[in-house]
């Protein structure tokens, strides 16, 4: 199994390396953190720049990548390699290139004849003779041989910008059952205002109750982002030894998510006038058209389901579960779905559905959604 960043990063600060790693996933700010652990931990020694290698993997093969590790450090005992999006580990999103391709399907094969003959296929289907494909196996082999043997005074890390890796892949799954597999997915609200407490205890500053959660819950979901929504207000606070609810509501940004959740409140309580000026300052931002339709249609089908389950018999408390959402946006649903009937709801999915329609075939975007809240607002 894949090592989460918490368990990455615990081990690494209790000095537990290993020597090849591979991390990957949606939340590059954490990934980007975790590297820089890594290189602070093993390269304690002097010349650490002329040790800490940073290299493009797009058109390197696995043969290189083992080469390139087995290179003595210099003038230190360590050196560390970093191999950003190395093409001869294959994503699961977006196809690698021919010698990447070449290169992992020899690692799948490495076992036995039929992963040759698999090769073989693909290479003659590309113009290429058996005898290439068979190099090509021996260089993903190479680089197999090095996972069981990896040099001692070489960190080898393998990021995964792009894509998420195939775990079917021998190289991946070998990684995997070695530990050196590290994911780091997008962060749920929790998890966010979790990492938020602490950067904001680094600061220094106190934060009055709701500011913290308020950022969490209603900003964009990166935590990068929301890193940087955190800087922006406290240097708005200046001097200031705390910072509340209102400072962090004046300053941040919102996500198109909360957008809607404010969009979906107004159409609830019947105010259209105040649902049509926030349409139309996601309009003047810059947010498509489709984007916003999808967001609502996401928004009323969480209502719609929230409603259901809790029609059912379930408990609030459930529904975070149940919705496969974090705890605040099934909670936001579950307080919507009061304000809707079930006739409601199917009328406004119809509706939806005709929207849709209408602007991927020509209509004028501001005009089609306005309407779509003033037919919502006057049910």
């Amino acid at each position: 199994m894949a090592f989460s960043y918490e368990d990455a990063a615990g081990h690494v600060e209790k000095g537990k390396i290993r020597p090849v790693y591979l991390i990957f996933g949606e939340e590059d700010y954490l990934q980007e953190k975790l590297v820089e652990k890594i290189k602070a931990a093993w390269l304690t020694d002097v010349l650490p720049e002329f040790n800490d290698s940073r290299e493009d993997g797009a058109k390197m093969t696995g043969a290189q990548a083992a080469d390139l590790a087995n290179q003595l450090p210099f003038m230190a005992p360590r050196r560390l390699v970093l191999i950003e999006n190395p093409g001869f580990i294959p994503c699961t999103s977006g196809k690698p290139d021919k010698a990447s391709r070449e290169d992992a399907e020899s690692s799948e094969g490495a076992d036995g004849e039929e992963g040759t003959e698999a090769a073989a296929e693909e290479g003659l289907a590309a113009g290429k003779t058996v005898k290439a494909v068979k190099g090509a196996k021996t260089a993903g082999q190479e680089f197999l041989e090095y996972l069981t043997a990896p040099a001692e005074s070489t960190c080898l890390i393998l990021w995964c910008r792009k894509g998420k890796p195939d775990r079917r892949n021998k190289l991946v799954s070998t990684l995997e059952k070695q530990g050196g597999l590290v994911e780091v997915p997008a962060l749920k609200t929790q998890e966010a205002l979790r990492e938020l407490r602490r950067l904001a205890a680094a600061s220094g500053k106190r934060f009055g109750p709701g500011a913290l959660e308020h950022l969490a819950n209603y900003s964009r979901p990166s935590l990068r982002i929301i890193a940087g929504e955190l800087e922006k207000i406290i240097t708005y606070g200046g001097d200031a030894s705390s910072i509340d609810l209102r400072m962090v509501q004046d300053v941040m940004t919102p996500s198109l998510e909360a957008d809607i959740f404010s969009l979906v409140d107004a159409l609830a309580q019947k105010k259209s006038t105040q649902a049509i000026h926030q349409l139309r300052s996601l309009l003047t931002r810059g947010e498509p058209p489709l984007r916003i339709l999808f967001m609502m249609v996401r928004q009323f089908r969480l209502i719609f389901r929230a409603k259901i389950y809790l029609h059912k018999g379930h408990h609030r408390k459930q529904l975070s579960s149940d919705l496969d959402c974090s705890p605040f946006v099934a909670e936001k649903a579950a307080s919507q779905s009061a304000n809707f009937n079930f006739e409601d709801l199917e009328r406004i999915h119809h509706w939806l559905l005709e929207k849709d329609f209408q602007l991927k075939n020509g209509a004028n975007p501001r005009y089609a959604l306005e309407e779509l809240i003033m037919m919502i607002a006057e049910m």
